[in-house]
């Protein structure tokens, strides 16, 4: 596989830190944030769902199923965000469905990176592990948080103060960008050999 497949991810990169600065400072304007993150996850999914469709380099036929996959998937959370629960409300189902599809699609990849004919190459040393190994592990996370998200507001689990998915999911997220990092640092060790 090839580094620059994951050349879809610099703009999805850049649109994640362009939407959590604005998040953070969100309550500036607004008490709630969650149209900063639903708009997010409509623009930004695209871009997440051309990186998966580049890695996983398929042929003709899955390339079409893939696209309208994508067309349909990208059509109903739409619809459901405008819809069914509004753009000023968290869209709950959309993310957890978009976590779902991305744990399926990271096992896809890292189960290809395990089955790779190159027996003298160091899984550690494969960009697309670190990089796919931590989507895996964030969407597990993140799913289970954002699932018992009510549960745990309902029934106040804190610790010191803070409900339990706001302590979790920036411990997630430093696994992600650390991951990330790492895995975008080899590639660019790569490039330079």
């Amino acid at each position: 596989m090839k580094e620059k497949k994951l050349e879809a991810f610099a703009p999805f990169l850049g649109i994640t830190l362009i939407v959590e600065i604005l998040a953070s400072n969100w309550q500036l304007w607004s008490q709630r944030n969650d149209i900063v993150y639903n708009i997010y996850l409509l623009i930004s999914y695209p871009f997440q769902l051309a990186v998966f469709k580049n890695v996983l380099q398929l042929n003709k036929r899955q390339n079409f199923l893939f696209n309208i996959f994508s067309l349909i998937f990208m059509l109903i959370a739409t619809s459901s965000t405008i819809f069914l629960t509004g753009i000023f409300i968290f869209n709950n189902y959309y993310y957890m469905l978009i976590q779902l599809i991305n744990i399926c699609f990271s096992v896809l990849i890292l189960f290809k990176i395990v089955t790779n004919d190159e027996k003298d190459y160091s899984l550690w040393k494969n960009p697309y592990f670190w990089v796919f190994g931590a989507c895996f592990l964030f969407g597990l996370g993140s799913l289970t948080v954002v699932s018992l998200r009510q549960f745990i507001i309902l029934y106040d689990l804190t610790i010191n103060g803070k409900h339990i998915y706001q302590v979790i999911m920036p411990f997630l997220i430093v696994i992600l960008y650390s991951s990330y990092s790492y895995g975008f640092y080899l590639c660019k060790k790569r490039e330079t050999k």
